[in-house]
């Protein structure tokens, strides 16, 4: 029930930070966005997050707690905002204008998962951002949220499975 509701056991002030390297500086960051090539060595994940823009301090929450539910750390799982993409089993785009930034020939519905031109499996999800457009939790937000996390929780097993 509360997955997604805010978090509130980082400082405000670090709420709000989204960090531009893979590992970020300390335990409380939020989420992280992959490093720029040059900047630290290759590394490949099981799957990254792909987002058209930084998250806003909620938004930010709410993938904490879906990262920390999906039993990964922010170095593990980052959000990407900037290309090039980083390496990665598999790609959890999080919104429509995310698919078209990074997958400008693809076109999907959340919970839908799509295979890249090189092969890469992607997971069409919600924007955080979207979700909490909303306001006030009400009935079609909690299903919403449960259809998310329904298809968020198909990455771990798509990925056994290969």
């Amino acid at each position: 029930r509360g997955l997604l509701a805010p978090l509130e056991t980082f400082p405000a002030a670090r709420r709000a930070e989204t960090v531009r390297v893979s590992v970020p500086t300390s335990a409380a960051s939020v989420c992280a966005i992959a490093p720029e090539p040059s900047s630290a060595p290759r590394r490949d994940y099981d799957f990254v997050f792909l987002h058209e823009r930084r998250l806003s301090a909620g938004g930010a929450e709410m993938m904490a707690k879906i990262t920390a539910a999906m039993k990964k750390t922010p170095e593990t799982a980052p959000i990407v905002v900037d290309t090039p993409l980083p390496p990665a089993r598999a790609y959890v785009v999080l919104g429509s204008f995310a698919l078209k930034k990074f997958f400008p020939a693809l076109r999907g519905s959340p919970g839908q998962w799509l295979k890249s031109e090189e092969g890469t499996d992607i997971l069409v999800s919600n924007s955080p951002e979207y979700i909490l457009r909303f306001g006030p939790e009400s009935a079609a937000v909690k299903k919403i949220k449960q259809d998310m996390w329904r298809s968020l929780k198909t990455v771990e097993q798509r990925l056994a499975a290969r």
